[in-house]
């Protein structure tokens, strides 16, 4: 599949497709071939429609989700679109991620020795930001006087401006002053590669590191400290719309996840048991037991 990947390589790169979902959709793509042994513009329709049976009987629907979404890019652009005609859409699956209670954010980022993760780390949350928004923020994108990072290589190409909080600035300019960047905000510690932002894989592993040490009983990555700044801001009555902008979301869609990712407990919605008038035990009543019941 070498010619065809690196062709739809090129066509996704020229379409703006992220690094990720170029990523994930080659490789599926690629999956997809190593299944019958062709190559997949070689794959007739029958075997098409057979793969996905195969898949509904054996994978999960997220990853049928990101098949079909794959295939019809790579046969789309190769103006084979008609055999994916009779598979059915599936539909994108709602996946509730994982969310980090304020205390349990307190706790990681106490956790947290190395300042510049920390300060990282602690900006991540603060604004609401993608891992590789966070990388690759240069100095003059903070502005601490109106308390604003400058986001402008965020996901579709959009530019957008979010929130820092005040503790946030206090600890980056504590960083700043130690560390003194002159590029990227937070840039590589190899001095060989000081004008380079820090590593993605690195970081992720600098998170996971601290976070096995809080022994928070939670799956937590870096993008959980985005999910949870979108959740505590809905929990504070923050309007939906606002917290789409802050977000960089272009549908509201998108952000409506996060209403089922906020605490219940704080809707203060009453059960309908409480309101229909059913005459419950009194408190501290004994409870007479009938002991015949029990010979």
């Amino acid at each position: 599949m070498g010619l065809l990947r690196t062709q739809m390589v090129q066509e996704m790169v020229l379409q703006g497709y992220s690094q990720q979902s170029i990523k994930v959709y080659t490789l599926y793509v690629q999956k997809f071939a190593q299944f019958f042994n062709k190559k997949p513009t070689e794959i007739s329709e029958l075997e098409l429609r057979q793969f996905f049976a195969y898949l509904y009987t054996n994978k999960s629907p997220f990853s049928i989700y990101l098949y079909y979404n794959a295939l019809l890019f790579f046969y789309s652009f190769h103006n084979m679109n008609s055999i994916m005609k009779t598979i059915p859409r599936p539909k994108r699956p709602v996946v509730i991620p994982a969310v980090l209670s304020q205390n349990e954010i307190k706790i990681f980022l106490n956790t947290c020795s190395d300042l510049k993760y920390k300060a990282f780390f602690t900006l991540i949350y603060s604004s609401g930001l993608r891992l590789t928004e966070g990388l690759m923020l240069k100095v003059h994108d903070i502005d601490f006087d109106r308390k604003l990072v400058h986001v402008n290589l965020s996901k579709g190409l959009k530019e957008r401006y979010s929130i820092i909080g005040e503790n946030t600035i206090n600890l980056l300019k504590e960083y700043i002053a130690i560390f003194k960047p002159t590029n990227y905000l937070f840039y590589n510690g190899n001095p060989h590669m000081i004008h380079k932002p820090m590593g993605l894989r690195s970081t992720q592993s600098k998170f996971q590191y601290y976070f096995s040490k809080t022994n928070i009983n939670k799956k937590a990555h870096i993008h959980t400290l985005r999910h949870s700044f979108a959740t505590h801001l809905l929990e504070n009555n923050v309007n939906i719309f606002y917290i789409m902008q802050l977000l960089g979301h272009s549908s509201i869609n998108t952000t409506l996840i996060y209403l089922h990712m906020q605490r219940l407990d704080l809707l203060n919605i009453a059960s309908p048991i409480d309101t229909i008038g059913i005459n419950f035990p009194q408190k501290n009543v004994p409870v007479q037991l009938d002991l015949q019941f029990f010979t």
